[in-house]
Formats: structure tokens, sequence, C-alpha cells
């Protein structure tokens, strides 16, 4: 009798992963990929802006050299072209293509000036991109100013280092939550799958703490009807074998006495 209200042995189940790990290693991969792809728009918007005010700080040079009268202008590029100047470069157009001050100035840019054309774009010499900025004159040549774009974004890394630690402190404190937050979501399962072993091992009515999510509430529910069918299946289970013993206890008394 004992045997048969025993409960069934089963095997011990094999543990993969649990399912905090699983939420805390998907959380940490997604606030990975956002700090990468949040570093690399930082990346170019830090690029651009840097480009940006360069290219403003250009125009209002050499929009200051076209307007200044022609002799003023000349002193002007001529005493910068003395300098040892790494970062802005000038020079004038003639009104007949020639070309004086330190600044290369291309061809396509020569003809746009003389054609009295503003010129804003990116040129390259000698394997090195520069910005340039030109503007036409009234005496029918123009003015350049150029500028190493090497040079423009010097302060990039710099910028994006700070961007960087900052996202990098970010990450840290996003996996610090997702191990609090993974930690809180598990719980309830693991609370299920405990008062599940203590029913395997026989104990019944085995209280369950509501957790409060849907979805756990549902495994909840069912797992407290299962609870409630097996203590009354064991029941009726109970009954059977008492009855049972009872009505074999009159007939085995006479075969005893008889004997």
């Amino acid at each position: 009798m004992t045997e048969l209200l025993a409960p069934p042995r089963t095997p011990p189940a094999t543990r993969g992963v649990s399912l905090r790990t699983r939420i805390l290693a998907a959380t940490v991969i997604v606030a990975l990929i956002a700090v990468l792809v949040t570093a690399i728009a930082a990346l170019q918007l830090v690029r651009s802006v840097d480009t940006s005010a360069a290219r403003s700080d250009l125009s209002a040079q050499v929009d200051r050299l076209a307007a200044a009268k022609p002799a003023a202008r000349d002193a002007i590029i001529a005493g910068l072209s003395q300098l040892d100047n790494a970062g802005t470069l000038v020079a004038s157009v003639s009104a007949g293509g020639a070309v004086t001050g330190s600044a290369t100035v291309p061809r396509r840019v020569i003809v746009q000036l003389r054609a009295g054309r503003d010129v804003s774009t990116t040129v390259r010499d000698g394997g090195v991109s520069y910005l340039l900025e030109g503007r036409p004159t009234a005496q029918g040549g123009g003015v350049v100013a150029v500028q190493d774009v090497g040079t423009v974004r010097a302060l990039t890394p710099t910028v994006l280092g700070r961007i960087l630690l900052a996202l990098a402190i970010g990450f840290v404190v996003a996996a610090i939550a997702a191990f609090f937050v993974a930690r809180a979501l598990a719980k309830p399962l693991v609370n299920l799958a405990a008062a599940a072993r203590r029913m395997a091992a026989g104990q019944r009515n085995v209280p369950l703490v509501p957790s409060g999510i849907p979805e756990v509430g549902d495994v909840e529910a069912a797992l407290g009807s299962l609870d409630s069918a097996l203590v009354h299946s064991e029941g009726r289970q109970r009954e059977f074998l008492l009855s049972i013993s009872h009505e074999l206890r009159t007939p085995l008394t006479a075969i005893r006495g008889y004997a």
C-alpha cells in the first residue's frame, strides 16, 4: 500500500542555461549594439560638425578678403603666404587666371571664380584633402582659402573619446540594471520550480506566492489546479484502498476461524 501511495520518481532534468542568464545576456547584447550604433553615429556627427565649423570660418575669411581693397588684399595674402601656416592657406586669382599665394588652386576653381561664381568644395592635393572656399572679386578674379581636413578633425578623437567614455559608463550601468531586472523576472519561475519539486516529493497544498505577472500567473493557476487534482486523486485512492481492505477483512476472518 505504501508503494501505491508513493509519488512516481522522475529522472533528473538536464540543466541548461538558466532563464536569468539568458535575459541578462540578451539585455547586455542589446545594450552593446546600442552603444556601438551610437558611437558610429556620434563619430559621423562630430566630423560633420567640425567640417561645418571649419568651412564657416573659411567662408568668413574669404568674404573679408574679397571685400578688402586690392592693395590691402594683396598685402594680406603676401604676408600670410610668408608664414609657416599649417592651417589655413590663401591665394589670389587675377582676372587673367594667375594664382599668387600659398594655396594651390585647381583649374576648375579658377574657371568658376573668373565666371563670377562662389566656390565651396573639397579638393585633394598631394594625397591630402582640403576644404576650399572661393569668392569672386570686383576686379574679375577671386580669392581662395583652403584648410587641411586633417587639422579640422584634430579635435575629433578627443571629443569622440569623451563620448565613448560616457557610452561605456552607460553600458556598465545598463549591465548592472539588467542583472537585477533578470533576477527579478526569473524569481517567480524559480519559486514555481521549487513548488513543483515539493509536489513531486509528495507534499500537497503547497502555497504559491502570486507574482503579479499574467503569464506567470497562468502557470501558477495551472500548478495550483494540479496540486488540488493530486490531493483529490490521492484521497479517492485512499478511500478505495480502505474500502477494499474492509471488504476483504470479513471473509478473511471467517476463513481464519475455520482454519
